[in-house]
């Protein structure tokens, strides 16, 4: 396998069929690549599956091999696997979870393949999963995190809804100093609390 179908090493595919197709001209005939995810909805499911036909089909030789698993089983196996069984491209998570594979060898920077089609991606997903300067992936899908307020409690200490990142600290520090809890996450499975 050459080392420039090895650059695939992916964070989360931000559109499955722009990753394939960057990494489109620097496949070899014959080649086999590795992806691995966590995607089992058919929503996200399948445009992978449909992306990586459309890569096929345009790089004749290639074949996209792809593997779904289930969350937990996903992260016992990507843990325990090593060497040339490591996918060329997987479903991570960014921070320490993703910068343990980097430091072992085993994400490549892409920095300069994503590069055509960073206009399209935008600063904010290149940036998730970038270590010194480099980038080892991008990302396929976002979750939004919702943050409710009790407007009673806003009220009682003359505060308004933060609108800047300064105003939210500024009313966690009000609360704090009075004894309450600014923040809370519903954490048990310990994932909510890392995203």
């Amino acid at each position: 396998m050459s080392k420039k179908i090895l650059l695939l090493a992916v964070v989360f595919v931000m559109a499955a069929g722009m990753v394939f197709a960057a990494a489109g001209s620097q496949s070899q005939s014959g080649s086999t690549v590795k992806f691995w995810h966590i995607q089992t909805g058919d929503n996200r499911r399948i445009p992978i599956e449909n992306a990586a036909q459309r890569f096929e089909r345009a790089n004749p030789g290639v074949k996209i091999e792809i593997e779904t698993y289930t969350n937990d089983a996903y992260k016992t196996k990507l843990k325990t696997v090593t060497g040339s069984d490591f996918p060329h491209v997987f479903h991570s998570w960014a921070g320490g979870w993703l910068k343990d594979f980097i430091d072992a060898g085993y994400v490549a920077d892409i920095t300069q393949e994503v590069q055509p089609i960073a206009p399209i991606i935008g600063p904010a997903n290149l940036n998730f999963a970038n270590y010194d300067g480099k980038i080892y992936g991008i990302l396929y899908a976002g979750t939004s995190t919702l943050v409710y307020y009790n407007k009673d409690l806003f009220t009682k200490y003359n505060l308004q809804f933060p609108a800047t990142l300064a105003d939210m600290e500024n009313a966690a520090r009000v609360f704090q100093s009075n004894g309450i809890s600014p923040f809370v996450v519903a954490n048990m499975s310990r994932w909510p609390g890392a995203q």
